[in-house]
């Protein structure tokens, strides 16, 4: 019965080695937020950047360079809607209606913030883009590989586009190391491999979390 405890107790332990994640990209520097309207920061969260090698959403604002590999626009407009979801779960931060953020028939980024910024509704901009894709070898339960995306963010200043934060996320699940192992077999879970647009989902979360941590909120 100890042993059997003392198994359980263990499962506990390396329960979090099961929930396997990308890797972190470097963040550019720290930020300090201005208050925003009634202690809540009003950000607009442009559409995210991304070309197919043919057609492009590119990334004039983007802050620091970065390589758009050919992905599905449909993906990129996914990844749009992952920052909504995730900035949802802070309080701290009040996103601008998606339709109000949309650009106008032939209107440049530069020229959307300039109007929503002249509107004087955003304390901040969110540049997002979705860098890279590649796709889940098999299915969820029969892949020997996991789908990965590289997902990278911006915030910027609605007055003078300042950079206030940057940072990505990249790669795919990894295989459990032993005691990943051990706790699979002790719980009866199954490792299931992410698509790429599952694991950008997680990308995103993970690089709002540390967006908001920078920001002290």
């Amino acid at each position: 019965m100890k042993l059997r405890a003392a198994m359980a107790f263990m499962a506990l332990a390396l329960a979090s080695a099961t929930a396997l994640g990308g890797c972190s990209g470097k963040e550019e520097l720290s930020m300090h937020l201005v208050d925003g309207r009634g202690g809540v920061i009003a950000i607009a969260v442009l559409p995210a950047a991304w070309t197919d090698g043919k057609t492009s959403n590119s990334c004039e604002l983007c802050p620091d360079a970065v390589l758009l590999k050919s992905v599905a626009g449909a993906d990129a407009e996914l990844v749009t809607a992952f920052f909504y979801e995730a900035l949802a779960r802070h309080p701290g931060y009040r996103a601008l209606n998606r339709n109000s953020v949309s650009p106008r028939k032939g209107e440049s980024k530069q020229q959307l913030v300039e109007r929503l910024a002249a509107r004087g509704e955003a304390d901040v901009f969110l540049v997002p883009a979705l860098a890279e894709t590649v796709p889940r070898v098999g299915t969820a339960r029969t892949a020997t590989v996991s789908g990965e995306a590289t997902v990278y963010a911006a915030l910027l200043d609605a007055e003078g586009l300042k950079r206030r934060w940057s940072g990505s996320e990249y790669g795919g699940q990894e295989m459990p190391g032993m005691f990943g192992r051990i706790s699979m077999i002790a719980t009866g879970k199954e490792l299931r491999f992410n698509s790429a647009m599952e694991q950008a989902d997680l990308h995103v979360r993970k690089l709002v979390a540390r967006m908001v941590k920078a920001a002290g909120r």
